[in-house]
């Protein structure tokens, strides 16, 4: 295998982290030849800092501008540069020296860094939901224009990836996705701000894991797998997985499923995108099949989690609506972090934005992003509301 640099956006995350575990563990087994080039946060930049300091990579690059000053003031590692917001970020994802990029942050401000590198044809390995779901049309349309692999890292849609590898997907009859189910599959726990965010199975960021209680999380992983892999939303499908070892299913037009079966461990995910399509050992202990006693699944509860059917209508109707879900959900969330609304409240708040939003069916990039804009505070207005 060629040398590969490495850029990894959002390395003080949790995603982050694991990512240098990986790479870690490739360097160690694969020679040197996964070198990390650049890292960056969007505003932990002492945590950044401590990674630089540890990793020696070329570039450190903190997108909040206002953590400038502060950082300045701080010992650099020798040979490593320091860079600041997207002007910083589109640098290394225009730099001719690297060849895969990580995006491993959520939300839509990368944006603009996604395209420059489908662009300048780097290797992407994605894991920003947002992105996908509300600019996929023009994100996937780019990347086949320029021949850019773009992989996905979310367990799922990997999954399906994995399953997929070399078939034809118009021999699909139909993927399935799974779900642990969240915190309140069981309904003996109490929909609190605590208990939303104890996850049964993963570790993740606060937003993400909100989206798993409230299934969101599953919805956006609908339209992901819509995306990705051109298909119809009817053959897409969510079962809910309690033991979380299968994290796909493909049924294919003669009636045979492949499935994806693994630990519940990013890691695997995060190599796999890495080093695709090569194979090389993980840190992660296999599967014993022999102590698997149960594999179960249950249809998802959409009057519990009316958040999925709200995914499906969006990309059924398709156009600006993806983008007013994401919108809508990233409000609901921050007002349940800050515990301004109740966990009940984040539905009616998403389906409140969506239902006062006047379609575009085929909206340019320009008009998305004003849609997002216009959304944002549709949402914020609707969630005061409910206060």
């Amino acid at each position: 295998m060629k040398a590969v640099n490495i850029a990894i956006l959002g390395s003080t995350g949790f995603l982050g982290r694991q990512a240098l575990a990986v790479v870690k563990t490739l360097k160690k087994k694969v020679r040197d030849e996964f070198n990390l080039f650049a890292l960056s946060c969007e505003k932990n930049y002492r945590a950044l800092l401590r990674q630089g300091r540890n990793l020696s990579p070329r570039f450190l690059v903190v997108y909040k501008q206002d953590a400038a000053k502060e950082i300045k003031k701080e010992r650099l590692p020798p040979g490593t540069s320091l860079l600041f917001g997207e002007e910083g970020i589109m640098e290394i994802c225009a730099h001719p020296e690297v060849q895969t990029i990580l995006f491993l942050t959520g939300g839509s401000a990368l944006l603009s860094p996604l395209l420059l590198a489908i662009e300048k044809k780097k290797r992407i390995c994605l894991a920003n939901k947002e992105l996908v779901v509300a600019f996929g049309k023009f994100i996937f349309e780019k990347a086949k224009e320029r021949g850019v692999s773009i992989i996905p890292i979310d367990s799922e849609i990997s999954g399906i990836f994995q399953c997929l590898a070399g078939r034809n997907n118009e021999k699909i009859s139909k993927v399935t996705i799974t779900s642990s189910g969240g915190p309140f599959f069981h309904r003996e726990k109490r929909p609190t701000l605590k208990t939303c965010l104890s996850h049964p199975v993963w570790r993740m960021g606060k937003k993400i894991t909100v989206d798993s209680a409230t299934l969101m999380n599953k919805g956006f992983e609908v339209i992901e797998a819509v995306r990705f892999f051109s298909l119809p939303p009817k053959k897409v499908s969510v079962l809910i997985h309690p033991q979380v070892f299968v994290h796909a299913l493909v049924q294919f037009v003669d009636g045979r499923i492949i499935a994806q079966v693994a630990k519940p461990d990013m890691r695997l995910f995060l190599q796999y995108a890495l080093t695709y399509p090569e194979t090389f050992p993980s840190p992660v202990k296999p599967l014993d099949l022999s102590q698997l006693r149960h594999w179960d699944f249950f249809p998802p509860d959409t009057k519990r989690f009316p958040c999925l059917q709200f995914a499906y209508r969006a990309i059924e109707e398709d156009g600006s609506l993806p983008v007013v879900l994401t919108v809508a959900d990233e409000v609901a969330v921050n007002y349940f972090l800050q515990r301004k609304i109740k966990f009940s409240s984040i539905p009616k708040v998403i389906e409140e934005t969506l239902s006062q939003h006047r379609p575009i069916r085929n909206p340019t990039l320009a008009e998305l992003l004003n849609v997002e804009r216009e959304a944002k505070e549709k949402a914020k207005e609707i969630a005061e509301a409910i206060k």
